[in-house]
Parts: C-alpha cells; structure tokens; sequence
C-alpha cells in the first residue's frame, strides 16, 4: 500500500542470487555453477553452494516481476501462503480442529521466523515457512512407530534444497522422536530397513548438492564463512530478544505453557507432548546465552562457527510453542472459559503489531540515509534518489549495479589474509570498481572487452576457480600459469594499444551432470508418487 522497498542486510546478496537464476530461464541459457548474470558479472559461485533448486524457483518469481518492488511483494506472498498453509497442515495433523488450527497459522506469520525475510531478507524464513510440512510427519511416527515412506526422505531433501541450517535442525529434531520410535517399534529390523531406504532416497534427491560440494572443495579452498565471534549477543536474551517478543504474546504463551506444565504435570502428560516440550527446551537454550557461544567461537568449535547466530534455533521453538499452547486451550487445561474472545484477542493483537513492525520498516525508505540501515561493506554508486528509483525500473540490473555488497562469500582463496574485512573490501576493490571493461553473456560465456592503454599487466574483474577456462585473444590460459590475487581475480598480459577479448566459462566434469540428472529424475518420481499416495 505505500509502494515502499524494505531493504534488509540480505537483500542485495539474494537479489543477485536469483536474478542470476531469473535471466538463465529469460534466456534459456543454464549454467549451473557461476553467476555470469548476477554478481556484477564475476563468475563467481554462489547458487550451487546455497539452495540451487529453491534458486531457480525464486528466479521464475524475479522473472514474472516487472520490477523489484513487485519482486518484493510477490515473494512475500508466496512466503506468507506457503508458511501459513504449512503450519495450518502441521496442526490439523496434530489434532488440533481446524479453528484452531487456523489461528495457529496465522499466528505463525507474524513470528519473526517468518517476518525475517520481510523485514531484513532472512533467508532463514524460507526454510521456516517448510518447517511445519517436514514436522508433520512425527504426528504418524508417534501413532505407528513406522517410518514414514516417500515422506522422510523426500521432505528432508525439500529442506536441504532451500536452506541447508533449517535441514540441520529438521534433523536434530527428528533424532528423539525416531530414536524413541525406533525403541518403541515391535519390528525393529523393518523400521531400519525403511529408515536405510529413506536415507537412500535422501542422497538421491540431494545428489546435485553433494556432487557441487565435492566438486568444488576438492580443488578449491573457499573463503570460510563470516565468523561471528559475539555470538553469546546474537541471542534471545541479548540484542537479538525480538524473535522472542515478535509478537510479543509469544513470551506469554511459553510462560503460560511451563507454567502449566509445572502445576498440571499429571493431567499434561495423557496429552502425548512432553516430548514436544523437552525438544522445544532444548532449542530454546540453544537460542540463548546459556551456551557459551563465544567462548566456543574463541576455541574454535567448527559447530559454533557454521551456526554465526543462535538466534535461528528460536524457529522451531516458536512452531512449538503455538502447537503446545493451542494443545492445551483445545484439552481445556487453560482458558476454560471465553476461549473464542481470548484466542482472537491474542490473534488480533499480533497480528497488528506484525502489521506495525513491517510498517515502521517500510517507512524507512523515506530516510535519504538510512532507507537501508544496514551499510555493512555496502557501496553506494550514484546518489540516493536515482537508487531508490532503480529498483521500480524495469531494466532489474540496474540496482543491483548501483547498490552493491561486498559479500565474499563461496570466493576461492589463493592467499590468507587477516580478519573478515580484508575479503569485502578486495572484493570491492577488485570486482566492482573495475568499471573499463565491457562485459556480457553469449553462448553461456561471460566475454570481456577492453583497449589497452599500457603494455602493463591488467587484473580483470571475474574469479578463477580452479575448472574456470579463461581464454584470452583466442589462447587458452592453463591455470596453473595464471597469476591470481587472494581471491581469484586473473592478472594477464595484455596486448598494449589494441582491443583485448576474454571467454570465460566453466566446466564441470561429466560426473556432475551425472549427478545431476539423477537428482532431476528422482524428484521426478517422487513427486508423482506422493501425489498417487496423496488422500482422496
């Protein structure tokens, strides 16, 4: 309604990311591993490390968008519609009637699981709004104690292809729940059976991941991700407390949940959720400072350094603590009485300051200095009125070559340089200020073009990894007689006072496209399995 951007810390980072994906399916022109597109033209890899199938599916939004506004809006949407049915299928699933199940999914979108992407462009939320589909099936485990076929693995393999910490977590999750079934079953060799089955059909439907990451760590060393050694802050008690109180009935409910769990131990325990609620303790501290989480960045746990925010185990706790509660309003344990007067209260009053939140954010955008108040590492390459004014501009490239974010992430490393910010800022040196060369995509090659002014070396603007094939003026350089900086860029011998031409492309060996089409083929059967197995 105010025709307002929300530009969050992400935001630059995943709009390149599928504005790559978006042009590959414009132009029918695939090329798996480097952005070409995206990126400022570097060739860099990002897709194929994070999320690449979900990748392409945002680019096909990027592409029915005429501008990035309209990007912007759509995706919400369809965030907010997969999040919402998600949690409404998790909790009709859960017994809950369809009321409640209703007011629990909407619940669910104004959480800052889901209002993360909205207001910061968390890609975290993505992997929230499928949270509840891949929870759902413990409700059958707890009834059958079988494995659930087709929908284990599949729905597991869903979440690595979208976002790889949300599967962690999925998976962290399902470890009591089918430890405890497995102990439970009374055909212990036919649950593992199953259970071998899924896990098989898991790699199968991950295989393209697995086969990237291979790929590319066996030749390559990449810059390590940012490690945030104040972790212990980033957590629901410190600086990040807003995903404990957005909305902020959301405290309330968790105390009332302990509270009731305290003084009603022995009617709640009939209920068959103490389980829940021992998973849910769990992922709750782990959101906090309780853990020393600086102190294990300082000793350098590898588990602590991938996690960078604590914060992001709150996801599924705050899934929990909306089942948990309406569990417990449905079997009469609390708000016996006016429940519809109460529940819609709770409901009305998140849902509105959800509605206040997102508004105070886009209102941000008529700030001429802090429309995005993230600046880290961020460069601004025009003056702020002609930025605003690019992302409602048809030409979507334009944004992103006037906003740009020094994120080295998935970058090779040839030289190891001290602290984080040494790699943005060479990233910003070397890549998007290199404003003399021509580029643009032909044939899935990215080609450079520019006229000597010195018989010099010249350092182009792209990254080598080591299947990276650069060919310049029509001769194949062997990589290992190129000269590279500590990120990869290429310093070559230029013919002086003439034209230069540079084909950069990739190639990946057969084992990967292998890979690949086995992954595109197992999704194949998979969906159309599930939807012969779907109800009737």
């Amino acid at each position: 309604m105010s025709g307002n951007m929300i530009l969050g810390s992400d935001a630059i980072f995943h709009f390149n990311r599928f504005y790559d994906t978006a042009q590959q399916i414009k132009n029918l022109d695939f090329h798996y591993f480097i952005s070409l597109y995206g990126f400022q033209g570097s060739g860099r890899i990002v897709n194929a490390l994070y999320g690449p199938l979900f990748a392409y599916a945002q680019g096909l939004l990027v592409l029915m968008s005429k501008n990035w506004f309209i990007y912007q809006v759509l995706s919400n949407f369809c965030l907010y519609n997969l999040a919402g049915l998600a949690m409404y299928y998790f909790l009709i699933k859960a017994k809950l009637n369809s009321k409640y199940a209703g007011v629990g999914a909407l619940l669910y979108l104004s959480t800052y699981s889901i209002q993360y992407w909205t207001i910061r462009q968390g890609f975290t939320s993505w992997g929230a709004a499928l949270l509840p589909i891949a929870l759902s099936i413990l409700f059958d485990l707890e009834q059958t104690n079988h494995v659930p076929r087709w929908y284990l693995g599949s729905l597991t393999a869903l979440m690595v292809q979208t976002h790889m910490l949300s599967a962690f977590l999925l998976i962290l999750i399902y470890l009591p729940f089918f430890t405890i079934a497995f102990l439970k079953s009374n055909d212990k060799i036919t649950f593992l059976k199953d259970l071998v089955i899924e896990i098989g059909l898991f790699f199968g439907l991950t295989l393209n991941i697995w086969g990237a990451y291979f790929m590319i760590l066996k030749d390559n060393q990449l810059i390590s991700p940012f490690v945030n050694s104040h972790m212990s802050l980033n957590t629901i008690n410190h600086n990040s407390y807003y995903w404990l109180v957005n909305p902020a009935i959301l405290f309330v409910l968790l105390l009332v949940i302990y509270w009731l769990f305290l003084i009603k131990w022995q009617q709640i325990k009939k209920l068959n959720i103490t389980l829940w609620l021992g998973v849910m303790t769990v992922f709750l501290v782990l959101s906090s400072s309780l853990i020393p989480w600086s102190y294990l960045v300082e000793a350098d746990n590898p588990v602590a350094k991938l996690i960078q925010y604590p914060f992001r185990f709150f996801v599924p706790v705050s899934i929990m603590i909306i089942y948990l509660f309406l569990k417990l309003v449905q079997s009469q344990q609390v708000i016996r009485n006016h429940k519809r007067f109460v529940v819609s209260s709770f409901l009305v009053l998140s849902l509105l300051q959800t509605v206040i939140l997102i508004g105070l954010a886009a209102h941000n955008w008529h700030s001429s200095s802090d429309f995005m108040p993230s600046k880290y590492k961020v460069v601004f390459l025009s003056d702020t009125a002609n930025i605003k004014q690019s992302f409602y501009d048809l030409n979507k490239e334009k944004a992103l070559k006037l906003l740009v974010k020094g994120t080295p992430d998935y970058l090779p490393l040839y030289d190891q340089k001290e602290g984080d910010d040494t790699y943005y800022d060479l990233y910003l040196e070397k890549i998007v200020r290199q404003k003399a060369f021509k580029k643009f995509v032909k044939d899935g090659k990215l080609i450079l073009e520019w006229t000597a002014t010195t018989d010099k070396r010249v350092e182009l603007p792209v990254i080598v990894y080591k299947n990276t094939l650069l060919e310049l003026n029509g001769k194949i350089l062997p990589h290992d007689q190129l000269s590279l900086s500590p990120i990869g860029t290429p310093r070559l011998n230029q013919m002086p006072y003439q034209k230069n031409r540079v084909i950069l492309s990739y190639k990946a060996p057969i084992s990967f496209d292998i890979c690949l089409a086995i992954t595109l083929l197992m999704w194949g059967v998979t969906v159309v399995t599930l939807l012969k197995k779907w109800p009737k």
